[in-house]
């Protein structure tokens, strides 16, 4: 298929305004949507623009006439919905898998970026009038989106007040069509604001990079190496479990109003991302669950709280979240729940990397750098005097055979100790070991 996008605002001439509702028309906001687009299209592909004066039939015989082939192109037009609904869906020729195929990857791009509920991608037989002109007399591959519901206040509210993200989406959809990455819109007029976004973007992802993938991720994938033999279990909660917290906390903030809050973003990560890897992490009931029964029970009390049981060897994988009657208990595949948060947490980045909204990168920053700028606890800087005035005392250098100014106490206590026994791991191919440590700001630049 060729890289031409021929792009259509639906109803868009005098004669046909389309749905109207809540002060607007179907036409009005269709062709906002579509001139927010056409710049973003225009870094990947041709763009042609179906004329604002011509009606549905003069439109397809308009595409007809310069695009022959089905490979030509994507005729995609956009439209909003009616009749009482929610949310967004899209259109495509029954009984053809790749034009199913076109139409779901941009809803489910759409819906995952705008937040619209996902309608889902359907045949254009399903519509009351059996047939779509768009999708059934077009000659190139086509598609057509309705990308709300005008008569509904929520929906409308949602798209007015971010015509930019609305075609963001759409945009990212139609390249994730043609295996392209989105690229974002840098206009001659970026002001600071919008150099602080890029920049806290950035930050961003080299936190998850340096602190994610390569402690979180890492421990979790040297865990697997060993687990015939090893057969982890408690390692692999512990490790999701404080990711799944963290990833709340970016999107939540750490705190509401100076108070912790951490059972609302662990609750709203496991049902709002974990949920798209397993329906069961969707209810409110098992988000709870984990959060106090595995959570707080592994961290506080060296144990499952009551009702469960786990393992990463003793049952299958697709036992994972089932009720053992005989035991009255919940089993967790340990190593199933890591990897469930593993992807979910893949899925997440790419939404705010996909998102493209300015405000909400820089809160998510904001919430990083809040938990970073925590201030050191007075007991801290008490233990640390204890250490020195006892001579517990060595630079990092040190710990890996350089030579550097430690006291020669501590160097010949640790020099005493075999090697096998300095540090309880496990082994690790990798020759360059990454500290777990809290991160500062500095790291990030």
């Amino acid at each position: 298929m060729k890289n031409t996008i021929i792009l259509n605002a639906g109803h868009n001439n005098a004669d046909d305004c389309g749905a109207a509702a809540n002060g607007t028309t179907e036409a009005i906001e269709a062709i906002k949507v579509r001139d927010k687009l056409i710049p973003l299209l225009k870094q990947n592909f041709e763009v042609a623009i179906v004329p604002d004066e011509l009606n549905l039939k003069q439109s397809i015989k308009w595409v007809n006439e310069q695009y022959k082939k089905l490979d030509d192109g994507l005729a995609f037009s956009i439209h909003l919905n009616a009749g009482g609904g929610h949310g967004a869906e899209a259109f495509y020729y029954d009984n053809n898998e790749i034009s199913q195929q076109i139409a779901k990857t941009i809803i489910d791009k759409y819906c995952d970026i705008t937040g619209f509920r996902n309608r889902g991608a359907k045949a254009d037989t399903t519509t009351r009038w059996k047939r779509l002109g768009w999708i059934r007399d077009i000659n190139p591959w086509s598609c057509l989106i309705e990308i709300c519901f005008i008569d509904n206040i929520e929906d409308l509210k949602r798209l007015q007040n971010d015509y930019d993200k609305i075609a963001w989406a759409i945009y990212s959809g139609i390249s994730a069509v043609y295996n392209i990455k989105p690229i974002k819109l840098v206009s001659d007029s970026s002001n600071s604001e919008e150099n602080m976004s890029s920049n806290n973007f950035k930050k961003l992802n080299k936190y998850f990079e340096k602190y994610i993938d390569e402690m979180i991720i890492k421990d979790i994938e040297l865990l697997k190496k060993r687990n015939k033999k090893l057969k982890f279990s408690y390692p692999y909660i512990m490790l999701a479990c404080s990711g799944i917290d963290l990833f709340g906390g970016i999107e939540k903030d750490f705190s509401d109003s100076g108070r912790s809050n951490s059972k609302t973003r662990f609750r709203w990560f496991v049902n709002e991302w974990m949920g798209k890897i397993n329906d069961l992490y969707k209810e409110e009931s098992l988000a709870y669950l984990i959060y106090e029964g595995w959570r707080c029970g592994v961290m506080h009390q060296a144990t499952l709280k009551k009702g469960f049981e786990t393992s990463s060897h003793l049952y299958p994988r697709s036992r994972h979240l089932h009720y053992i009657e005989d035991k009255d208990r919940i089993f967790i595949h340990s190593l199933q729940f890591a990897e469930d948060f593993i992807e979910a947490q893949k899925m997440y980045r790419e939404h705010i990397n996909n998102s493209g909204d300015a405000n909400y990168i820089n809160s998510l920053y904001s919430h990083l750098s809040n938990m970073m700028q925590e201030s050191v606890n007075n007991r801290f800087n008490e233990f640390v005097s204890i250490l020195k005035a006892q001579n517990l005392v060595f630079n990092s250098p040190s710990s890996s055979g350089g030579s550097s100014g430690t006291t020669a106490t501590a160097n010949t206590e640790v020099s005493n100790v075999p090697q096998e026994q300095m540090i309880t791991r496990l082994p690790d191919d990798d020759p360059e070991c990454v500290p777990s440590a809290p991160p500062e700001e500095d790291d990030l630049e």
